[in-house]
């Protein structure tokens, strides 16, 4: 959903070329939409990639579960 929403707001701010870069870092795509963010939001973005790429793929889904109980033990 982040993505989708930053895909859009490059190509209402980029209307001759409306096309992003070809990935799914959100940090990345932040970046080529100008957006100023803190340090929390750069962090926030850079988890919710990691979950997002590695939920994409079967073979990563495994290690993806491991990291998300490994954080939810950690912020208790």
């Amino acid at each position: 959903m982040i993505e989708k929403l930053l895909n859009g707001l490059y190509a209402k701010n980029n209307k001759e070329n409306p096309y992003t870069i070809k990935s799914h870092n959100l940090l990345a795509l932040a970046e080529k939409c100008n957006l100023e963010l803190t340090n929390e939001q750069v962090e926030k973005l850079q988890i919710i990639t990691q979950f997002n790429i590695s939920a994409r793929y079967d073979d990563i889904k495994k290690v993806l579960i491991k990291n998300a109980q490994m954080i939810i033990h950690l912020n208790k």
